[in-house]
């Protein structure tokens, strides 16, 4: 039974893009082979032929959105609208992994595949930043001070249950009534209760992982959940801006992890340089 995996991608986001396909690659079972699609905003023919060098077994299929931004929302990262389109692009009915380019996968996603969501719409990390929002931000989007808040990073989605209730057009619409109102704002107030928690091994926070080593060393209290620090990682995600790949956060947690990725990929031996 295959895996279906999605991502949504620019061009700044190619080279993430090979590591995480490289990763998803190596840890792929023959019985258990991963269907890939990426819907882009348009890569160079170069880009697509060297992440296609970086993971010839997955053969990954590229679809191109002319229009991925929505009226009304130029706050909004493209790429946040192309997630959204992803169980409209891709065929199929079964369960549709979407990953965020900033992830590096270190276990066989047919387990996260086999999720059980219950009759609900996705399954998806509760965020373990507490509280992922401030109160009076909580409180003009109209979430409940102690409503779970998932990240939309590592998704596993019934296509058919999005398609069903347009979550992607309902998303859009609920943003435009808003102020400023995020991608990943507008999907947990439109999903609420229509969605999993997955274990924390599926979406890893390098970040946090580094601010707890920190708060270790300094004798303070961990910010983070022990659960989630106790958790193996299966995904590790290079959320916030300290990125691997830039300069300024070359050395962050799970560095080495993208590195010994990226040098088997295309872009092998590529370092950031910082600037003078």
């Amino acid at each position: 039974m295959s895996v279906r995996v999605g991502y949504a991608v620019d061009e700044e986001f190619a080279m993430p893009l090979a590591v995480s396909l490289r990763s998803l690659a190596d840890h792929a079972t023959a019985r258990d082979e991963p269907v890939v699609t990426v819907v882009t905003t348009g890569l160079r023919d170069e880009t697509v032929a060297l992440i296609r060098q970086s993971c010839p077994e997955l053969a990954p299929e590229f679809v191109t959105v002319t229009d991925p931004s929505p009226p009304g929302l130029d706050h909004w990262h493209p790429l946040a609208h192309l997630r959204l389109r992803l169980p409209e692009l891709v065929t199929g009915d079964g369960p549709l992994i979407y990953l965020d380019a900033d992830t590096v996968v270190q276990d066989d996603l047919a387990a996260l595949r086999d999720v059980a969501l219950g009759g609900r719409t996705l399954a998806a990390l509760r965020d373990p930043v507490d509280p992922p929002l401030p109160p009076a931000r909580r409180e003009a989007l109209g979430l409940a001070p102690d409503s779970p808040f998932l990240n939309d990073s590592v998704l596993v989605i019934d296509p058919v249950a999005w398609r069903a209730h347009d979550v992607a057009n309902r998303v859009v619409d609920l943003a435009r009534t808003g102020d400023r109102v995020t991608a990943e704002e507008a999907l947990n107030l439109v999903l609420a209760d229509d969605w999993v928690p997955l274990a924390p091994g599926w979406n890893v926070y390098h970040m946090l992982v580094g601010m707890a080593a920190v708060a270790r060393r300094l004798g303070l209290d961990s910010p983070v959940p022990a659960d989630y620090l106790a958790a193996e990682p299966r995904i590790v995600h290079y959320a916030g801006d300290d990125k691997p790949w830039l300069a300024s956060s070359a050395r962050a947690p799970f560095s080495a992890l993208f590195y010994a990725c990226l040098d088997r990929t295309a872009w092998a031996g590529w370092r950031p340089v910082r600037s003078a």
